[in-house]
């Protein structure tokens, strides 16, 4: 895992996808030949004219297996924990859609680098697990604990939803394990899981099924200096099958959703922590702690070809500018390094607190005195967006070319020493052969006492700078409190402004939709109006058509009577024939 450079990256090429004809961008070299070298042509029409060659640690081809991933890249991480209770980080780089989440978790009955590295560590403990009522009872003694935890049973039976057991083949795992330094049975082990996310700039707990729940707020550990997130839950597995439920369990509850170039588009970072706590059986011996922490981060996307409106807009907005601030703090760190800077061995902690995601992931991996190993895995679509994929490569070069930090800084431990073997120096090794007291210089001193003198000062002055060098170790420390208390306070004071502003524009639209709302009403009841004198004055003109078609009836009807009786009145007058019965009586 290179011993030149703080953070080894390694490239993982996506395999060519079904029914692709388009050329890839990405050419690693003859196929059999171990390279470490990959050369990236712009397609055309693109800005960028000449091709681009960058070096990873190692470069897994299209071809490679998870489990040759894990064995090469994560294998040593899950080593660093276990024989040298060390913290250790994978996490991985690169575009929507690029295999990121499929290394990290696997798919369907392929398991992914997390399963592995718990399957490895779970046969590495073996027989020596201690139960959780024990290893609580131990933990709870830490006065400074800020962490609570849960049996896994309690816990997936409290669910809202079961989680279905993740099976996988028998060929699909890692059967190599890691030797414990645990002559005699000197040690119980206990394996506890957190879960996180990152989603706009704010962390969560993904295993808290809460409707709304609250963000959690990272602190540093005034003593180690590490980077920690307060209140965090923590869930304690007994076995590989409880850890695999746990972590699907907190996987249904992260930010996914669907985007024009990914259908299941992870839309917030998340953090998976297996902690390994060594706990000795002498009670008056210190619990050791160390964890593996696999990160899968969300991809990088464009919102044009990604076609991302409202939230999906606002969340792909975040995720680009916590990448962007990423690459920033490394190549800050890079520059550093590389510069003229005058002291190489100081890490400028204050460019991490940019963003959530810079503060938890890279922190801790730039402490002098931590030992936590980190590797970047960069997952590359050849056949995707060229952009960036470029754009990732280049953040995987900056990262690469951080060296290891120099510690340059005396420890307390060597400045005691050099005082103790300052006041065990002889007088005899002090005076050349006539008697003159020589400094290293070769200054001469011509009395004894004056020498004498010179060795009190240097004494004197060696406990000064002690004396000021503790004092501004603890003025850092005091500094980088009042940094994160007052960043803490700006933090809570500008949510309540945006949410007093957002208030006021809620108002604002009630009030506008008010005016609105009765401005219409007016409009409608005017035109009610007009439309009701309308109808009365045509219902006046029909009712005197009406009148006037009555009269002209009336007058229409005397006519027709009139006319009736001038007919009847002009017919000639009929003779009566007479009735048979009547002509018989006659004659």
């Amino acid at each position: 895992m290179g011993d030149s450079t703080i953070l080894p990256v390694y490239l993982r090429v996506k395999p060519k996808p079904a029914g692709t004809v388009k050329e890839p961008f990405l050419t690693i070299g003859p196929a059999g030949k171990d390279t470490t070298q990959v050369q990236v042509d712009p397609p055309k029409g693109s800005r960028i004219k000449n091709p681009e060659t960058f070096t990873f640690n190692g470069v897994f081809r299209e071809a490679c297996s998870q489990i040759d991933t894990y064995r090469s890249a994560v294998f040593p991480l899950v080593e660093n924990v276990i024989q040298e209770n060390r913290d250790s980080l994978f996490f991985t780089m690169g575009a929507s859609g690029s295999g990121k989440s499929h290394t990290v978790l696997g798919y369907k009955q392929v398991p992914g680098m997390v399963h592995m590295a718990i399957d490895t560590l779970f046969k590495s403990v073996g027989q020596s697990l201690a139960n959780f009522e024990d290893a609580e009872e131990i933990l709870d003694k830490n006065a400074n604990r800020s962490s609570s935890a849960m049996e896994a049973g309690l816990f997936l039976d409290w669910s809202k939803t079961s989680s279905s057991k993740l099976k996988f083949a028998s060929n699909s795992m890692l059967n190599e394990t890691v030797s414990l330094d645990n002559d005699e049975g000197k040690y119980k082990y206990a394996v506890y899981i957190s879960m996180v996310e990152i989603y706009n700039d704010r962390v969560y707990n993904l295993l808290d099924d809460s409707d709304k729940p609250r963000p959690l707020i990272i602190k540093t550990n005034s003593t180690t200096k590490k980077v920690h997130l307060a209140d965090l839950q923590k869930i304690f597995v007994s076995d590989c099958s409880e850890a695999f439920r746990v972590i699907e369990k907190g996987l249904s509850n992260r930010k996914a959703n669907a985007t024009g170039i990914n259908d299941t588009s992870s839309r917030s970072h998340a953090f998976i922590q297996v902690e390994l706590k060594k706990i000795p059986n002498d009670k008056r011996r210190s619990v050791v702690a160390s964890s593996l922490t696999i990160v899968d981060l969300a991809g990088s996307e464009r919102n044009k070809m990604a076609k991302t409106v409202g939230t999906r807009l606002t969340e792909s907005c975040a995720i680009n500018q916590s990448l962007m601030l990423l690459g920033q703090c490394l190549q800050t760190q890079r520059d550093r390094e590389h510069g003229h800077s005058k002291d190489k061995s100081k890490v400028d902690f204050s460019i991490f607190r940019n963003c959530k995601l810079t503060q938890l992931l890279l922190s801790n991996a730039f402490l002098p005195k931590g030992g936590q190993k980190t590797l970047i895995m960069v997952n590359i679509d050849p056949y995707g967006d060229y952009n960036s994929a470029a754009q990732i490569l280049r953040y995987a070069a900056l990262a690469r070319e951080i060296p290891l930090p120099e510690t340059r800084v005396p420890s307390n431990a060597s400045i005691s020493s050099i005082e103790s073997a300052a006041s065990s120096v002889s007088w005899s090794s002090l005076s050349d052969s006539s008697g003159t007291l020589v400094d290293s210089d070769g200054r001469s001193f011509s009395s004894a006492s004056e020498s004498a003198n010179e060795m009190v000062n240097v004494k004197r002055l060696m406990e000064r700078i002690y004396q000021l060098e503790t004092i501004a170790r603890q003025a850092t420390e005091k500094a980088a409190q009042i940094e994160e208390e007052v960043r803490e306070e700006m933090s809570n004071e500008m949510e309540r402004q945006l949410q007093a502003l957002e208030q006021r524009y809620l108002d604002r639209i009630d009030d506008d939709y008010e005016s609105s709302q009765a401005l219409t009403d007016k409009k409608i009841e005017i035109l009610q109006q007009s439309q009701c004198a309308s109808h009365e004055k045509e219902l006046a003109m029909l009712r005197a058509h009406n009148q006037r078609l009555q009269l002209e009836n009336e007058e229409l009807r005397s006519m027709l009577e009139d006319g009736k009786e001038n007919v009847e009145n002009l017919k000639p007058a009929r003779k009566r024939k007479p009735t048979p019965l009547l002509w018989a009586r006659e004659n």
